[in-house]
């Protein structure tokens, strides 16, 4: 009633306390209270001539536990790719002072199908995920007595892990100058995609022969005595490169000389004559 007066009483862990900050409010804001208070308010009723009644006391409400929240949830990562565990991190909030978190829920889906043989689960090994997927988790966590509301994190989709390339070799490793360069590689890829045209740069005494690009041959026309070749590598998987890789350099050798048509002086020799060997071209693959 207008004029009336209120006073609210509060017994945390036993004692009673007369809020005095209260005084004439008819409602009591939610940091007054903490879990397990008892309240209560003391009404005195005055009339329109000024006259008070007696006090009259409000039934005593109890402050129930409030659920616990999630803040600031998130993925771990803010891009997955097929060799990524699936993880995400949360911060746990109470408002009910010296609540701790005292467990978790989790609900995981996959391609928008729930997965029940993840529940609780804080990741998803990289092993039971593939490229193209679209993951989504649902969270909840509990104080002790309550869970809270299920929070869910936003879809991501797994990307395609780049391939890779091992064993890269320059072959021969002693090459002549009548001998080609081959560049070898095996190529590797965790999402068994196909290995596309590799980007294959080479260069000769540090520079770049961009007639060459993407070829795994050099002919041994383009090459000369004493030259020092390696090769860049990027394998390709259709959507993304590796890293870059490098071969081992190779130095090319002088190719040896040759004798063609090699004959003997003459067929009809005494044991007195002298045996000569001729031969008829000499051939050799460097200019000394």
């Amino acid at each position: 009633a207008i004029g009336s007066e209120y006073h609210w009483y509060r017994n945390r862990s036993g004692i009673v306390v007369l809020i005095s900050t209260l005084n004439g409010k008819t409602s009591v804001a939610s940091y007054y209270t903490q879990k397990g208070d008892l309240w209560w308010a003391q009404i005195i009723p005055r009339d329109l001539y000024g006259d008070f009644g007696s006090p009259i006391n409000t039934t005593q409400i109890t402050i129930s536990n409030t659920a616990p929240q999630i803040l600031y949830y998130h993925w771990g990562r803010t891009e997955y790719r097929t060799d990524n565990d699936l993880t995400f991190n949360y911060d746990f909030f109470d408002y009910d002072t010296g609540d701790e978190e005292q467990g978790f829920l989790t609900r995981w889906y996959r391609n928008g199908t729930y997965l029940p043989e993840y529940d609780n689960n804080v990741s998803i090994l990289a092993q039971n995920t593939a490229k193209g997927e679209i993951w989504f988790v649902e969270i909840s966590v509990s104080d002790g007595e309550l869970y809270s509301p299920w929070f869910g994190l936003p879809n991501i989709t797994i990307r395609n892990k780049p391939p890779s390339a091992a064993l890269i070799e320059l072959l021969p490793l002693t090459p002549s100058t009548s001998e080609n360069l081959y560049a070898t590689w095996n190529y590797l890829d965790i999402d068994n995609d196909t290995e596309q045209l590799a980007r294959v740069r080479w260069f000769k005494n540090t520079a770049l022969q961009s007639n060459l690009d993407d070829s795994d041959v050099v002919s041994s026309a383009y090459t000369t005595k004493n030259e020092i070749w390696y090769y860049t590598l990027e394998v390709f998987d259709g959507e993304n490169y590796s890293i870059i890789y490098s071969s081992s350099a190779i130095t090319i050798l002088n190719t040896p000389p040759t004798l063609d048509n090699v004959t003997f002086s003459s067929i009809n020799l005494g044991t007195t004559d002298t045996l000569e060997v001729r031969g008829s071209s000499m051939m050799e693959m460097e200019i000394l």
